[in-house]
């Protein structure tokens, strides 16, 4: 399992990392990503993954997972997004509850 926990106006580098992540495994079916995004930016991360689902165009494509950013439970008004984003791997258990390791 890999997580990438961005907005939108990284999800360019986002989706170069999962195609090149991609590329360089021997067997990408058995690897799960997770996009952690804001909740206005669930549709347009859809389509980053349906663009990396056509660029890749191989039968056997990891799984791709959007979760909604969930707020913070303690306010950070020093914070402003993405770096609100940078909590994600705190709570990645919250996101992932069935998930033993994820990068």
């Amino acid at each position: 399992h890999v997580v990438f926990a961005s907005d939108a106006g990284n999800f360019a580098g986002m989706l170069t990392a999962m195609l090149s992540l991609t590329r360089h495994l021997s067997h990408p079916a058995n690897m799960s990503i997770h996009l952690v995004v804001n909740k206005e930016d669930l549709a347009l991360a859809a389509e980053v993954s349906e663009c990396f689902s056509r660029e890749m165009a191989w039968e056997m494509l990891p799984q791709v997972v959007l979760h909604e950013f969930r707020e913070l439970p303690f306010p950070l008004n020093f914070y402003m997004p993405p770096l609100t984003f940078y909590w994600t791997r705190v709570f990645l258990h919250e996101y992932l509850p069935e998930v033993p390791r994820a990068l």
